[in-house]
């Protein structure tokens, strides 16, 4: 591998380990165990049609030499403000992620209680003390130990086989009660939500704050792409993981995501044997721990950057003045954490309720973010070398069709219209 592209990886990296938690370990086994193989074509539609708009966030801050939160302001102060609001209110629904990786890490440990603490910690203490550099370096290892724990269960899948159907076995229907739900949570979340784009811009411009280097457009378009790839086939190995363990077996599954996650430690290792329980509960843990914590990160980094940006009261670009607040991004991290704990450990706060709340917030944000970033790399301002060509940008309209459209069926589908 060309040396400076090795400098480049890890932004990449960072997207698919963002993406693989929820939407990949929940949505994709759920998937492939309820309805089968029909998913493949679903879920490779949702991932075709949304490339565009994430591709879009790594064109611009490399064109621009800025994030996407600058780009927002270009185009409306309003717009900027709506995007910080948005994400203040998504930081909640990262304490759902952080009590299923809570119940995955007891499992595995055997433990009763919870440890949900210490691993607030420990996240804390990598983000805060650790810097960008460390993260980046992490989250690499946190890649390599899932991708060789995913691969052993999905080859030891493979040599096993698929259960046997029952006899009477009937698919669920897919558009109606539980089938509609989980294909729209589906759709919504593959392979991330949308204001992960964001995230994904700010991660490029703190990659270069930290490494000194500026990788050209060509560079960073493999490190993303290297990790959007990763994230399809992670999507692809756990949709045929859930076909070949539960598909036609009658086995009942969870609605409550923390919940199924530890259900499904126990059901692989069934069907798969008791020594693979280990390797099956760290590919489980580590998929969902690193979208915590890249989740984490993320919402930290972006909020204290985007608000650094709003208080700029121009719409020129001040470096020196975005430096010197975009920076104090420990507070957000101290911040998040204390929040999450709180939920966490209270027993007053329905988890569901929230998620809900913040699902059809993101859902709603999803088209507007889509639309502002096609309008950030078609500016003026963006250098033409850096412009997406007409293949691509034909692209993105069809995909815009289609974001505006799941964000519709989902938002009137959480609002009970069907």
């Amino acid at each position: 591998m060309n040396k400076n592209i090795r400098k480049a990886i890890g932004p990449g990296l960072l997207f698919a380990t963002n993406a693989i938690g929820t939407s990949h370990l929940v949505f994709s086994t759920k998937a492939g165990a309820e309805f089968g193989f029909i998913y493949f074509w679903i879920i490779l539609g949702a991932l075709l049609l949304t490339y565009p708009f994430f591709e879009f966030s790594v064109r611009y801050v490399n064109g621009r030499g800025r994030n996407l939160l600058q780009a927002y302001k270009e185009q409306s102060r309003y717009a900027l403000w709506l995007v910080i609001v948005m994400l203040l209110l998504n930081t909640l629904s990262v304490s759902a992620l952080c009590k299923v990786a809570d119940g995955l890490f007891t499992t595995i440990l055997g433990y009763s209680g919870s440890l949900a603490l210490p691993l607030l910690i420990v996240t804390a203490l990598i983000l805060v003390i650790g810097r960008f550099s460390v993260l980046d370096n992490f989250i690499k290892v946190l890649c390599a130990v899932l991708g060789v724990t995913l691969l052993v269960t999905f080859i030891a899948t493979l040599v096993k086989g698929p259960v046997e159907p029952l006899a009477n076995f009937t698919p669920k229907e897919m558009f109606d009660g539980y089938g509609l739900a989980l294909l729209v949570a589906t759709l919504g979340y593959m392979p991330a939500p949308m204001f992960s784009s964001i995230f994904q811009s700010v991660w490029n411009e703190s990659k270069v704050e930290s490494s000194n280097y500026k990788p050209t457009l060509k560079e960073v378009l493999f490190d993303f792409n290297f990790g959007f790839i990763l994230t399809a086939i992670l999507a692809f190995l756990f949709l045929i993981i859930g076909v070949f363990t539960l598909y036609g077996s009658g086995t009942e599954m969870s609605d409550a995501t923390p919940v199924f996650a530890k259900q499904l430690i126990g059901i692989f290792t069934n069907h798969i044997g008791e020594w693979s329980f280990l390797i099956i509960g760290i590919t489980a843990f580590a998929a969902i721990y690193g979208t915590f914590l890249a989740a984490i990160d993320g919402f930290s980094r972006t909020i204290s950057r985007g608000l650094a940006t709003f208080s700029q009261k121009s719409k020129t670009f001040n470096s020196d003045s975005y430096q010197k607040t975009s920076n104090k991004y420990y507070p957000y991290v101290i911040g998040a954490i204390v929040v999450i704990a709180i939920i966490v450990i209270s027993q007053n706060v329905n988890m569901g309720t929230l998620l809900r709340f913040t699902a059809i917030l993101a859902f709603f944000c999803s088209p507007i973010i889509a639309f502002l970033n096609m309008k950030a790399v078609t500016n003026e301002n963006m250098p033409k070398s850096h412009r997406p060509k007409k293949f691509l940008l034909n692209w993105s309209y069809l995909g815009l069709a289609y974001i505006f459209g799941v964000a519709i069926l989902v938002i009137a589908y959480r609002l009970g219209l069907f």
